[in-house]
């Protein structure tokens, strides 16, 4: 990681990039950024096995543990993120959305699933209130600065129709990726989770129209320079490891799970978190899929493998 030439008395902005449900086969994926802003080398600065992180700061897998609780912690700290880099709150999942995503609400009714959805639903659903000061304090006393945040969500019925048109989900991750990049104010460095682990990404960034010089690939970490000397990691557990990604992870995986609510919700399943997860490995995401195919078609709600 000491790859990137850092200059003197420069603050560096950096970018966190990871995605969220990229498995399941129901409910949408989303992948998120963060940009922070430090002032030094953001490959020491910001990895957080060098700090002592507040609680809720830590691999999203880890704050969403499938309890009340967890889920508690984990909305505390993704709508804390939003707030401060907005310098507003979001009342209610529409407003989030509103907030967050590029082109709103508006954006995700192409599915005819998510436009059905009552996203006036008030928030917080799972913490009894949010305060953003503890973060806040925080980060003013590592002298990191939350510039901006940013996450795409992908229904189903678009990551049907991409896949169409790509040969895997690793290049429709990777597109994503990019477009969340391009929408992020302006950095100097991206980190990024790896895409499910690969290790050679230099041919998909023909996808995106970028030609860029490869610095390294190796299982841990795979390193690109674009021509205006940015540069652009995928790292492995890059979420357990570095706090912009580990943020851009949490506020995704926070989005992903409400949509998850609001989806179990429609179809009578009330409970503290989520019912039905929507991954493969849970059965109560069956039989929540079945019903939901009775009422919208199987290409709406149903991920192509």
């Amino acid at each position: 990681m000491e790859l990137f030439v850092f200059g003197e008395d420069k603050n560096y902005r950096v970018a966190g990039i990871d995605e969220n449900a990229f498995g399941p086969i129901i409910g949408p994926m989303t992948v998120s950024g963060v940009v922070l802003q430090v002032p030094d080398d953001p490959t020491l600065y910001l990895d957080m096995r060098n700090m002592s992180l507040p609680r809720g700061l830590a691999d999203s897998k880890k704050v969403f543990t499938r309890s009340k609780t967890s889920y508690s912690l984990g909305e505390i700290t993704a709508l804390s993120i939003v707030q401060l880099a907005y310098d507003r709150d979001a009342s209610t999942i529409g407003e989030l959305v509103d907030l967050i995503v590029d082109g709103g609400l508006s954006r995700i009714m192409v599915s005819p699933l998510l436009s059905s959805l009552d996203y006036d639903v008030n928030l917080p659903i799972w913490a009894k209130f949010v305060d953003e000061d503890p973060l806040r304090k925080w980060l003013t006393g590592m002298n990191i600065k939350l510039v901006d945040v940013k996450v795409e969500v992908i229904s189903s019925t678009e990551f049907n129709e991409m896949l169409k048109a790509l040969s895997s989900k690793l290049q429709l991750d990777f597109i994503k990726f990019f477009e969340v990049m391009e929408r992020l104010s302006d950095f100097d460095i991206a980190m990024c989770g790896k895409i499910g682990g690969t290790k050679y990404y230099l041919p998909l960034f023909n996808l995106v129209g970028l030609d860029v010089e490869k610095v390294r690939e190796s299982r841990s970490a795979s390193v690109y320079r674009l021509h205006d000397g940015r540069e652009i990691h995928f790292i492995l557990d890059g979420d357990s490891k570095f706090l912009p990604i580990a943020m851009a992870s949490i506020v995704g995986k926070y989005l992903r799970e409400l949509f998850m609510h609001l989806i179990n919700a429609k179809f009578g399943y009330e409970s503290d978190i989520p019912w039905a997860s929507g991954y493969r490995h849970d059965s109560k995401t069956y039989e929540l899929l079945e019903k939901m195919k009775a009422k919208y078609p199987q290409s709406d709600v149903e991920r192509r493998k």
